[in-house]
């Protein structure tokens, strides 16, 4: 197969979703247009598969990383291998504080230590930090794209005829949508909150 041969093929295959700057390419067969409610579903039960095992990486891998330096006295010395700017050491120095809900860990650039602090603990914090963000989070975030864009598909084709709230309920899941006026005076539909969500949002 040439490379022409194999372009189309990809044309045929695949579709791309800009969202943001962003592109995510996935099958048509899963994100059929017309959007279908057995595609939405399927996107769905996946999209809370991921965020479940999202959910167990930081109540297992991360929590146990953080422990170790909380446990420590919380500080830990980490050499920083990913690409940055800038023209600083590769140098960062985790530090645990706050009180309650304010308590976390934060760091910052330093100098290339002479002795370094809890090093192996500190490595192994940021190597678990890494993954979740540039593996797990991107996965999640994907999905959630993916899931958001499939939903909005689906209510564009039954544009709202009147200011209402939307219950759509989805694997037994409620997702809450309404009917706003946008900034051109069309009436259309708005996220207001998904299951997972802590707050409620409309934009329009």
């Amino acid at each position: 197969m040439n490379s022409i041969e194999q372009w189309e093929k990809a044309v045929q295959t695949f579709t791309t979703l800009r969202d943001n700057g962003t592109e995510i390419i996935i099958r048509k067969t899963a994100f059929p247009n017309p959007m279908t409610l057995e595609a939405i579903k399927d996107i769905e039960m996946r999209y809370w598969d991921i965020q479940e095992k999202r959910d167990l990486f930081y109540k297992e891998k991360w929590q146990q990383a953080y422990r170790g330096i909380e446990e420590a006295g919380g500080e830990a010395h980490c050499k920083v291998t990913h690409n940055y700017n800038g023209s600083g050491d590769p140098w960062w120095l985790w530090k645990i504080s706050g009180e309650g809900r304010t308590r976390g860990i934060h760091y910052d650039w330093v100098e290339t230590p002479t002795n370094p602090i809890n090093l192996t603990l500190g490595q192994k914090f940021y190597e678990v930090e890494q993954y979740g963000y540039k593996t797990v989070g991107v996965r999640y975030n994907k999905f959630r794209t993916v899931l958001r864009r499939a939903i909005e598909q689906y209510l564009y084709q039954i544009p709202p005829t009147k200011e209402i709230t939307l219950r759509f309920e989805i694997n037994s899941r409620n997702y809450w949508y309404v009917s706003n006026y946008n900034q051109s005076g069309v009436l259309v539909w708005a996220k207001i909150a998904w299951p997972e969500d802590s707050t409620m949002e409309i934009v329009v």
